[in-house]
């Protein structure tokens, strides 16, 4: 999954920098794509991952955002007058559902680590 993640993502990156040539319009209607696919892609990973590690709150929530997001700049690529703003807004919700996510993971692994700490099994 990483692995199309990084090659989609990849993609999205050479899509992004030929559609900055053009015009707002081209580039939110390639970013409305990326972010439809990433987040549908992480919803799948984060729907995988409840039954190894538990409840994925952070990263359903991130993944169904992103899909609704996607949508949503995929159609304001088609206004009269697309704006860029709401890729801020976008980007710096993602950055703290990472960091949240990120938090989260570390504080299971201590948990983990600890003696008499709760165990998975590996199936």
């Amino acid at each position: 999954m990483l692995l199309a993640d990084a090659a989609v993502s990849s993609v999205a990156a050479v899509a992004l920098g030929i559609a900055a040539t053009g015009s707002v319009a081209n580039v939110l209607a390639v970013f409305g794509v990326w972010a439809a696919t990433s987040g549908a892609a992480q919803l799948v990973t984060a729907l995988r991952r409840r039954a190894q590690l538990g409840n994925q709150w952070p990263m359903l929530l991130a993944g169904g955002l992103s899909i609704v997001a996607g949508i949503a700049y995929t159609i304001l690529s088609a206004s009269k007058a697309p704006r860029l703003m709401p890729l801020v807004i976008y980007t710096v919700t993602g950055g703290i559902e990472f960091v949240i996510q990120a938090w989260l993971l570390a504080r299971r692994r201590h948990r983990l680590a600890q003696p008499g700490g709760p165990v998975l099994s590996a199936s």
